[in-house]
């Protein structure tokens, strides 16, 4: 439904029955700012310091990073009143999304991001459920396409005009659109359970010490003091319990190179290689098109020219990837490669063809996740600057259960059913939401009860 957000002039007034105010007339706009990161006193206090990375609701209530009342003090960074609305106005982000969030807590904020506190004319909720219905409509207008990173136009953005029904109006559509978010929000969680305890469920389906209890008992030694020593028991000598109760799960143990055929690495793609769109070019699979839980998207691909890729390099269907460089949290990240498309996929990426009498590709993607939670990947990593890697030698040497292919199919069943599941769940919490977008825009147009 075009409702007249689509015209660059932004002359045009929206197709509404109600009145409209442009942004600076009905919002006073704060900037944020970042303490200096060499003083200690200004970090790690209680006061909330939100980040673009924070926008992960309509609501912000906490943030990953806080500073301290010394901050506020000595800076210019000032703390925002409850019911501050948020916007983004400088992330990667913005190619696609416009994140806007409203405070539940009072907290101060980066410089990425700008606050907006209004008058009494437009309620904060209102406001915000305004731009995640028209969001991204709206971004082509207000985007700044000639930056490296996207940036909000901050005279396109105060000019847009809003529609201010009666505050009544606005009640109402808060109360239909807060129910709606909610039982989106839930559906999403529910969906994401079902797969974020696959981990738990493969570790206690194997008789392995559980991700919960593990990760604060171990020490692991740097791969570089022993240049001569590949196999992981040296590197991480501490690493005892769960080295223990993969010795003594029940099951056979074999090294990773006992159980592949072929191991090796993707290559670097030169920055003048990547140009190109899926026409014109390969899909170039990197670390972050491998997502948490083993699902391979292609959001965000790089593409390299097809006559710059050998043969060799394209990923044979069936292989494993695990991300081998990364931070030591996502150190081990894998999935399986299934799609007809020719890919090939970065250096920071380990391709594992499997022996397929011995292994299937989905239970060993799954036990590598598994492990990667337990941080025994990232002990076992060697260390660069704000990075972690594995590399081939100890990634082989690695010890794991293989039960026998009957009880790996068990487990592998289990992840497409959890799969299936989750992908139900979410399409049936995206219908929903687009279902109140439209019962949104049609409330402004016809005033509709």
């Amino acid at each position: 439904m075009d409702v007249g957000f689509n015209n660059p002039s932004l002359q045009k007034r929206p197709n509404t029955r109600y009145i409209c105010a442009r942004i600076d007339e009905i919002a006073t706009t704060y900037n944020g700012g970042t303490p200096s990161k060499s003083e200690a006193s200004f970090w790690n206090g209680i006061i909330p310091w939100v980040s673009p990375k924070d926008f992960i609701d309509i609501a912000i209530n906490d943030s990953e990073d806080h500073i301290t009342q010394k901050a506020i003090d000595d800076t210019r960074v000032r703390i925002l009143p409850i019911g501050t609305v948020l916007v983004v106005y400088r992330s990667g982000i913005l190619l696609h999304t416009l994140p806007v969030a409203m405070t539940k807590v009072k907290l101060a904020i980066n410089q990425d991001i700008k606050a907006l506190i209004l008058d009494k004319r437009v309620l904060p909720e209102y406001f915000v459920f305004y731009f995640h219905v028209f969001g991204q409509r709206l971004l082509p207008i207000i985007t700044k396409h000639s930056t490296t990173v996207q940036s909000i136009n901050s005279e396109q953005f105060n000019a847009l005009l809003v529609p201010t029904p009666p505050l009544s109006v606005q009640h109402d559509i808060i109360t239909k659109m807060e129910k709606a978010w909610v039982s989106r929000r839930q559906k999403l969680e529910e969906a994401d359970a079902l797969l974020t305890s696959l981990d738990t469920y493969l570790l206690d389906r194997l008789g392995l010490i559980s991700k919960e209890n593990s990760y604060p008992h171990y020490f692991a030694a740097r791969l570089g003091d022993a240049w001569n020593r590949s196999d992981p028991d040296f590197h991480s000598p501490k690493f005892k319990e769960l080295r223990e109760s993969i010795e003594n799960s029940g099951h056979p143990v074999k090294s990773v190179q006992d159980i592949c055929i072929k191991l090796r690495t993707g290559f670097a793609a030169g920055r003048e290689n990547q140009a190109f769109d899926e026409i014109q070019g390969i899909p170039h699979i990197r670390p972050l098109n491998i997502s948490a839980y083993g699902n391979l998207s292609f959001d965000g691909t790089k593409y390299i020219p097809k006559d710059s890729v050998d043969e060799k390099e394209l990923i044979g269907n069936g292989e494993v990837l695990l991300n081998n460089t990364n931070s030591t949290i996502w150190v081990g990240k894998s999935t399986v490669f299934e799609d007809e498309r020719p890919c090939c996929c970065s250096n920071h990426i380990t391709r594992l063809t499997v022996d397929s009498s011995k292994v299937l590709p989905w239970y060993l993607a799954l036990l590598f996740n598994a492990i990667r939670s337990t941080g025994y990947f990232g002990l076992l990593a060697t260390n660069f600057v704000n990075q972690a890697g594995i590399n081939t030698e100890t990634l082989s040497a690695l010890r794991i259960p293989i039960p026998d292919l009957g009880i790996q199919k068990e487990i592998v069943d289990e992840l497409f059913h959890r799969r299936t599941e989750a992908r139900r769940l979410h399409k049936e919490a995206e219908k929903e939401w687009a279902t109140s977008k439209e019962w949104f825009e049609k409330r402004l147009l016809n005033d509709e009860e």
